[in-house]
């Protein structure tokens, strides 16, 4: 079996499973202990080889990990059923992101129905993120379908691949290339583990290691390109998944390096002052797009022990949920009035949430912003059908990615998942893929075993099913 048929086989696996003197004063004193503490110089100091740090206790409201399980089992339904069906890729919500990103695009707006028939490689990232969060495993399934979907795209979708030159002006795209490469071995870098076949194992672990190298030595790697700021975080974020992997030993000062220089460029780009990254590009998803930065940069212990970096940081989550108290919850970021960009969404709460308590976790001043944060997302849980309006891949998976920072270690015992879940599952993704009927018994029922009722109805129908009818009528 071949490194694309390992890919393809895992991830079709997944088709069947699946704010102001008090703050900065207090942010000045946190900057003089880790100055104190640490000796840590980003542009001279190569980082020691990181270990995984037990999470600091969470400070949120006794009672909330606990209130978020339904929601979190939720979450896992919801993106099992994003995924499309006869190409394992996500998803069915990619036109709504597409229109909350990308609103004043007329060139991506024409592409909708032709990213809704094919996916996107980073949605999968941002799927397999998600249920990396659960324990939950992934069986064996036939890979032709994938198979069928990589062939077709696998030049459309942009890999950089050690065969091209290490010249960023000789890519066309650069940025979306670099992006798409790193969110390609990102997705495969976390299936690893679930392929049986030891030859493949190794196969995949060179085909891993031939990209890593390629854009740890790719002279623009780090290149700015406006619209795509978020690139960054995506090759932080794989570069800090490859150096917990004892397989990659060899690239382990590389790493450092590429991290530590990654985190610089990133941090230019906002200041105490102005927060935001994504503000001038992506001005209606700014808080949307930052966190997503933060959460991936969160996750890098390095990012809390550069004072200018901890101040950024903490400017950053304490403006997202400032403008989270003037809205009644957090918004994708700052539009007209009553727009959609700018009413409370639960993915976004989710996802300011898991920052602060990373943030929390590193000894970042950030207790209040935390309990802030909690309550976001308990009045989300309230009001759900208003709070997943724009719910998409990524709402989702930053539902899921609470369990680590609350430590939620079981949201599901795994028979009530083999045999409750996965059959009902199966009934609705078969009918999404065929056009039959809208199964609303067995939703319901999902909903039910889930413990929200009637919300995981509205969300499938209004989500999921309409862009399954769309997708089927575009073919």
């Amino acid at each position: 079996m071949g490194v694309f048929e390992s890919i393809i086989a895992i991830l079709a696996g997944l088709v069947a499973v699946g704010t102001a003197a008090v703050r900065i004063g207090a942010w000045a004193a946190k900057r003089r202990q880790l100055a104190r503490t640490t000796a840590v110089s980003t542009s001279t100091t190569v980082p020691r080889q990181p270990t995984r740090h037990p999470l600091r206790e969470t400070i949120v409201p006794a009672g909330l990990p606990e209130r978020l399980v339904p929601l979190i089992r939720m979450a896992y339904v919801l993106l099992r059923l994003d995924q499309l069906p006869d190409v394992g890729n996500w998803g069915f919500t990619i036109n709504k992101y597409i229109e909350l990103n990308y609103p004043h695009d007329p060139e991506i707006l024409a592409r909708k129905d032709s990213y809704l028939r094919e996916g996107s490689i980073t949605h999968i990232a941002h799927a397999l993120r998600g249920f990396a969060f659960l324990n939950v495993s992934i069986p064996e399934v036939e890979p032709e379908l994938v198979r069928r979907w990589v062939d077709r795209n696998s030049t459309d979708i942009g890999l950089v691949t050690p065969a091209l030159p290490a010249n960023p002006d000789e890519i066309r795209g650069c940025a979306k290339e670099i992006r798409h490469t790193a969110t390609s071995t990102l997705s495969l870098l976390r299936l690893r583990a679930h392929i049986l076949n030891e030859s493949s194992v190794r196969e995949v672990g060179r085909w891993v290691e031939a990209r890593a190298r390629l854009l740890l030595g790719l002279a623009g790697v780090w290149v700015h390109d406006p619209r795509m700021t978020y690139s960054h975080a995506y090759l932080l974020e794989l570069f800090n998944l490859l150096r917990l992997e004892s397989s990659y030993q060899s690239l382990q000062p590389q790493l450092n390096r590429q991290i530590i220089h990654g985190m610089e460029q990133l941090f230019e780009m906002v200041s105490v002052g102005a927060p935001y990254w994504c503000a001038d590009s992506h001005p209606e998803t700014k808080v949307f797009y930052t966190l997503l930065i933060l959460s991936r940069v969160l996750a890098i212990p390095e990012s809390a022990k550069e004072p200018a970096w901890s101040d950024r940081i903490c400017s950053s989550l304490d403006d997202i949920t400032r403008l989270g108290r003037t809205q009644g919850g957090v918004p994708l970021g700052e539009g007209a009035v009553g727009s959609r960009f700018n009413t409370p969404d639960l993915g976004v709460s989710a996802a300011l949430l898991e920052c602060c308590q990373r943030a929390y976790a590193l000894g970042l001043p950030v207790e209040h912003l935390l309990r802030q944060a909690a309550q976001f997302v308990e009045r989300s849980i309230g009001v759900l059908d208003g709070t997943t309006a724009n719910a998409i891949t990524h709402t989702w998976e930053s539902v899921l990615s609470l369990c680590e920072p609350l430590q939620i270690t079981r949201p599901f015992d795994s028979q009530t998942l083999r045999d409750s879940i996965e059959p009902l599952l199966e009934d609705v993704k078969y009918e999404c893929r065929n056009g039959g009927h809208f199964l609303k018994a067995a939703i319901a029922k999902l909903g039910s075993i889930c413990g929200v009722d009637d919300q995981l109805t509205v969300c499938v129908e209004r989500d999921i099913w309409l862009s399954a009818v769309r997708r089927l009528h575009s073919q």
